[in-house]
């Protein structure tokens, strides 16, 4: 009996209190957000602005350097289309310089040889593609 009379005086006071404490944790949906919470909430939406934009210009350029590359498959007159890049070209370049003898004259009796008798120099000849010989 005693404990029944002590629970419910307990419960008597719990629910006594429990409008005055659990109103505090809970806000009603009139009050005012503070001014910490409404300088984050437009910092958080900036920043997401800014993310988008980066995004679209990513897209953006990615397209642009896709239409190049598309550009540069389609006319075969560019020498530049055939590496991949930069580097693919400037390696090349260096093998063959490599592979030439080191004297200027030796160098350019190979280089006019083989201009006239392979089939892709003389291809390149007929699309006006000036080879310099200075690199070498």
């Amino acid at each position: 009996m005693k404990k029944l009379k002590r629970k419910e005086q307990k419960n008597k006071s719990y629910n006594k209190y429990k409008e005055k404490y659990n109103t505090s944790r809970i806000r009603s949906p009139k009050s005012e957000v503070s001014k910490s919470t409404l300088y984050k909430r437009n910092q958080r939406q900036k920043m997401k602005e800014q993310k988008e934009k980066q995004n679209q210009y990513k897209c953006r350029s990615r397209d642009k350097t896709q239409n190049v590359r598309q550009q540069n498959n389609q006319n075969d007159d560019i020498p530049n289309a055939i590496f991949k890049n930069k580097m693919a070209k400037s390696r090349a370049l260096k093998r063959l310089s490599d592979a030439l003898p080191a004297s200027p004259s030796k160098k350019q009796a190979i280089l006019k040889h083989y201009m006239c008798v392979s089939p892709t120099a003389k291809q390149s000849l007929k699309r006006r593609v000036h080879l310099s010989l200075k690199r070498f």
